[in-house]
């Protein structure tokens, strides 16, 4: 099977994998779906994607067995909360640098508890892995809300990227 064929279907949910592969899949579409349809979401929508996002972040921490940790779910919460803080009226810049700080902060937490799990943890490499997908995101709502779509899609391609390299890693290692 060759890279793009599986990327592509991996992307479109129709790849079985490992359970940890299939989390990052769902993540990705579902901060998408969120980003794209925010402005139309009635109230109770929004409520309900949120609690759902709760459930994400919880199923993370029992697929590693972190039960208690909720590092992911805050990271899930975070992100939908840049995508409301884009959306305000009015915009307010500086809130959405302090959600990105704030989301920066959480990838050192989730790195420091699974080390603290495994010294033998491959660190850096997470670490990596993880500030390219807060960067990706933040860059995505940026391209989205601007609007620019042909920046929008080539940022949402190395998401996808991004992703397949976090299903792998956490695959292997988590």
């Amino acid at each position: 099977m060759g890279r793009e064929y599986f990327v592509t279907k991996f992307m479109a949910g129709s790849v079985l994998g490992s359970p940890k592969m299939r989390w990052w899949h769902q993540h990705g579409v579902c901060t998408a779906n969120y980003l794209q349809r925010y402005p139309s979401l009635q109230i109770e929508e929004r409520k309900a994607a949120r609690a759902y996002a709760e459930v994400h972040g919880a199923d993370w921490a029992k697929l590693i067995g972190a039960r208690g940790n909720p590092a992911m779910e805050e990271h899930t919460q975070l992100e939908l909360a840049m995508i409301e803080s884009t959306f305000s009226d009015p915009f307010d810049r500086s809130e959405m640098f302090a959600i990105a700080d704030f989301l920066s902060e959480n990838v050192l937490k989730q790195v420091s508890f699974l080390v603290s799990r495994n010294r033998e943890f491959p660190a850096q490499r997470w670490k990596e892995l993880l500030l390219e997908h807060v960067k990706l995101f933040v860059e995505s709502v940026r391209h989205y809300a601007t609007p620019d779509d042909r920046k929008y899609a080539l940022c949402m391609d190395r998401r996808q990227d991004n992703t397949l390299a976090l299903a792998a890693f956490s695959t292997e290692w988590l």
